[in-house]
């Protein structure tokens, strides 16, 4: 499994005590360190690595993983508080823009990607970003919360990248 942001290391220690393997590609190292720390401190840091990056750039492709989690920073810039912890680029959308053609590279054939999106940033149009980036889509749970609503979308790499035609 590989999970892309991390934070504290939840998921990443959460997953870790049933995967045979977890690698953690955070862009922020004290973030990188909590993971670390508490994959050290739940007895997993033999199944756990954690390597201090931006999504995808510290890997070359390798077709290794099943799973791929990303709850990514969607919120558009407002010019105030411009936290890359939360803030996805001018409409919120730049970071997932970024990642989906890069994921067909190191995401197993019927490998998952789970991703999390809000309806401030359209997640809707993520939904079609990733079949045109060859995701069949198979689940999208939607929770209402405040000014908001939270998108978790399930997708399984089925398909070459019609872009590039190359069956993966």
């Amino acid at each position: 499994m590989l999970e892309i942001g991390p934070g504290s290391g939840l998921i990443t220690v959460a997953k870790a005590t049933a995967a045979q393997y977890v690698l953690a590609v955070e862009l922020n190292r004290q973030a990188a360190r909590t993971t670390y720390l508490n994959a050290k401190q739940n007895g997993l840091s033999m199944k756990v690595d954690v390597v201090v990056g931006h999504l995808l750039g510290p890997l070359q492709p390798c077709k290794l993983f099943d799973v791929i989690v990303f709850n990514p920073p969607y919120l558009p810039a407002d010019g105030k508080t411009d936290d890359p912890a939360w803030t996805g680029g001018l409409t919120g959308r730049e970071i997932v823009q970024q990642l989906l053609p890069q994921i067909p590279k190191v995401l197993k054939m019927g490998g998952h990607l789970y991703l999390i999106q809000s309806s401030v940033s359209g997640g809707e149009r993520t939904v079609e970003d990733l079949k045109n980036h060859g995701f069949q889509i198979i689940d999208v749970d939607k929770l209402r919360m405040g000014f908001e609503t939270l998108y978790c979308v399930k997708a399984s790499l089925e398909t070459a990248d019609p872009k590039s035609g190359v069956t993966q």
